[in-house]
């Protein structure tokens, strides 16, 4: 399949397919169904945090190979794309549990994961693989970096303004007080 087809093959299918619908199975399977999934926001706290579980321990597997340079590099990008991807399917998670459309809901948003999570692995696997193809030039490398980068920059755009939406979304509806609480 050569390099490109070889990393569209990886970053999709073997690992953004598989680890999103474990995440969707941690969040919608089991988070979902507690009791103190009460409220939209929920799904995104509890997606990222199911998220960065798994993230943990795809780092320790990488670190072990890879070694501290690894580690930091992980840290600023493939950490917080995994909380990012968490967050898109906690948000689909609590649109099918909250939201005035309940069905239909958690697709969307898992196809949009696993594009977000395809995407950042695409560029960095395809330069793994122009790397032992001995193609991979300096402006290739820097291309290749910007397009994960883009991809983190696109995710974070879209959780930064999920949170803000949902933030007045919640601060909008009246919440009805107890009668303790009026004077």
């Amino acid at each position: 399949m050569g390099p490109w087809g070889n990393a569209l093959f990886l970053s999709f299918i073997l690992a953004a397919l598989p680890e999103e619908l474990s995440k969707l199975w941690v969040i919608g399977g089991y988070s979902a169904r507690q009791e103190s999934f009460d409220e939209p926001m929920d799904g995104l706290v509890y997606g990222s945090t199911a998220a960065l579980g798994f993230a943990a321990l795809e780092n320790a597997l990488y670190v072990f190979s890879g070694g501290w340079a690894v580690a930091l590099v992980r840290a600023f990008t493939a950490v917080p794309m995994h909380a990012m991807t968490g967050a898109i399917l906690g948000y689909g998670v609590s649109q099918a549990r909250f939201g005035p459309r309940s069905s239909g809901v958690r697709f969307p948003a898992v196809i949009a994961a696993m594009l977000v999570h395809g995407g950042y692995n695409f560029f960095l696997f395809a330069a793994n693989f122009t790397v032992a193809e001995g193609t991979l030039s300096a402006s290739r490398a820097l291309a290749l970096t910007a397009g994960a980068g883009g991809v983190l920059l696109i995710a974070a755009i879209w959780t930064f303004r999920t949170v803000r939406r949902l933030r007045r979304e919640q601060l909008s509806c009246e919440i009805p007080l107890s009668e303790e609480s009026n004077p």
